[in-house]
């Protein structure tokens, strides 16, 4: 399974397409910049209407648990996705999270 870290993510916003898994209720916690918000329950359902086997998603929670059983699941579905280590807590303890973002 493939994972990067949030300063090896950091370095490549603007240019990949980051999921933001957390549920809605946790928005508040701050977002990534650039990121797209989509609840991992509506990945696991609607991964063939969400997402396109040709791209590449980087996916991140708050701590990294959730987006690794997603990532998994995603792989094992034929899907190219990274997991980011350490999720918006880790990324957060070092740079700016965007907490005004709403639910994309």
């Amino acid at each position: 399974m493939k994972s990067i870290t949030v300063d090896e993510l950091n370095s490549l916003i603007g240019k990949i397409n980051i999921i933001d898994i957390k549920e809605s209720c946790e928005l508040g916690r701050g977002l990534i910049p650039t990121s797209k918000h989509i609840p991992a329950t509506g990945i696991y359902y609607n991964h063939e209407f969400l997402l396109d086997k040709q791209k590449t998603y980087y996916i991140i929670c708050f701590n990294g648990v959730r987006s690794l059983s997603l990532v998994k699941f995603l792989e094992d579905l034929g899907y190219d996705a990274i997991n980011v280590r350490g999720g918006t807590y880790a990324y957060s303890q070092k740079y700016k999270l965007d907490t005004n973002k709403k639910q994309s």
